[in-house]
């Protein structure tokens, strides 16, 4: 059983490291994408706006 408790640590510390770094990445593209899509947004909102 001890013979994988280093293997184990090792591979828990690189999952961390991978959840860590996940999240900043997920809100830079969550971002860029937000910038990317507002005007088409906008863009529709105003022509349903019209609409009316």
């Amino acid at each position: 059983m001890e013979s994988l408790f280093i293997p184990g640590v090792v591979i828990g510390v690189v999952g961390i490291a991978v959840v860590a770094a996940a999240y900043p990445l997920f809100n830079a593209i969550t971002k860029k994408e937000r910038e990317r899509l507002a005007p088409q947004i906008l863009k529709l909102t105003e022509e349903l706006s019209k609409g009316e």
